[in-house]
């Protein structure tokens, strides 16, 4: 049996830096049109909901997000915890927002 698992990522991602995230809980990582990854100095129970602050290209977005996963940081040089987390009940828009900033982005590195 092969240890190749394939990406389970619904969504491509874009690294974003912390400036899109209005929070002094969290760091932004990255960003995809269902979810990011932050980094908290607080383990997260995965399936916590919680309300996120996301600032794009001027718009401010106020957004409830789900805990999917949570494990403490593996890299010598950080400390704390790393989490995904998936958005949930958002609107149409705030969808197209996410979806235009990331595509963007990707569009950009590419």
């Amino acid at each position: 049996m092969s240890d190749f698992q394939p990406n389970r990522r619904r969504h491509k991602r874009v690294s974003v830096d912390s400036c899109v995230l209005d929070s002094s809980e969290f760091t932004a990582l990255d960003l995809s049109e269902s979810g990011m990854q932050l980094s908290s100095a607080i383990e997260r129970r995965v399936g916590r909901t919680f309300d996120l602050n996301l600032m794009l290209e001027g718009h401010s977005l106020a957004l409830k997000v789900e805990v999917i996963w949570c494990k403490k940081a593996s890299s010598v040089f950080e400390t704390g915890y790393r989490l995904g987390v998936q958005f949930v009940g958002h609107s149409v828009a705030q969808q197209l927002l996410i979806g235009n900033f990331v595509q963007k982005h990707l569009e950009n590195d590419g």
